[in-house]
């Protein structure tokens, strides 16, 4: 479990009457919530960045809706606590909170506090200068109120480098879709041996980040991602790979890469065999002379 000394950053959600996108630094941090209302808190060591960490909201309508209603809000907060501490010690570090305003001279994000009322004096510096919160830029759809906003924060955090940034640079076309999702098959066959040891290979960067990222063991951050137990697990089933209907998703500024279905889950998982839940397997990958690894 992450120490007493070592941060631990969340991002906390509140999503009412829209259909919500979440990245940071341009890593997926919420897929979707498919419309649903929605509020929870998400963990986000692994994406955050020594130096300018990007948060990023796109959202629309939801699908049984043409625009959005006049009660839909979200609110976005990147928090930054450590173990042990109380509510009201975590610190607050960015936000982005948005809501159909009564006249448009308000602003659909005024509510979001500005960089003075955010709480950087416990941050670290980032390299090479001072801890820096960044104005919202935003650019709405007057015909369907879909938009996308974001907001920077520049700090230091007290992570290794990731390996993923250093790959190679994607490229968005039918060869990495085809290239990918050999990987995809090749991982899926390796659950369906049900040996943890060549899964857990599979993933070995994973694991890495996690253990840097939350401070863990090497044993605690393979029970983190689960995967072993649903090996174990007689009451699930691996379902076959999803083949249709996917499409690729290049994030990280180019240097990560998913496959994803029209509802943006992983194409990989599994399924309670009284079919009352699917427990969907994310993979991000990254690229490094020509090989494929899992990042994410």
């Amino acid at each position: 479990m992450p120490s007493f000394d070592h941060p631990v950053y969340v991002l906390e959600v509140d999503c009412q009457q829209l259909e919500l996108q979440v990245r940071l630094n341009d890593i997926s941090i919420l897929d979707s919530n498919h419309g649903k209302p929605l509020t929870c808190e998400l963990p986000a060591n692994l994406q955050m960045l020594d130096g300018e960490n990007i948060l990023e909201a796109r959202f629309g309508p939801p699908a049984d809706s043409e625009f959005i209603r006049q009660d839909a809000s979200f609110s976005l907060a990147l928090v930054r606590s450590f173990p042990g501490e109380t509510e009201t010690q975590r610190k607050k570090i960015t936000s982005l909170n948005f809501n159909i305003p009564p006249t448009p001279e308000h602003g659909a994000f005024a509510n979001s506090p500005g960089p003075t009322e955010l709480d950087a004096s416990a941050l670290d510096p980032a390299p090479g200068g001072a801890v820096k919160i960044g104005k919202i830029n935003e650019s709405l759809d007057d015909a369907t109120r879909t938009g996308v906003a974001s907001r920077s924060i520049r700090l230091a955090v007290p992570f290794a480098r990731w390996d993923w940034p250093a790959c190679d640079e994607i490229q968005d076309n039918d060869a990495t879709f085809i290239s990918l999702l050999d990987e995809y098959r090749h991982f899926w066959t390796l659950l369906n041996a049900r040996n943890p040891s060549p899964v857990f290979n599979f993933l070995a960067l994973k694991l890495k980040a996690i253990t840097a990222a939350w401070h863990m063991t090497d044993e605690q951050a393979r029970d983190a991602i689960e995967i072993g137990d649903m090996l174990r697990c007689d009451e699930i089933d691996l379902r076959p790979l999803r083949e249709r209907g996917l499409k690729l998703m290049i994030l990280g500024n180019g240097k990560l890469a998913k496959i994803v279905d029209r509802d943006g889950d992983s194409p990989v998982y599994f399924r309670e065999k009284d079919g009352s839940l699917d427990h969907y397997i994310p993979l991000t990958f990254c690229r490094s002379r020509a090989q494929w690894q899992v990042a994410f």
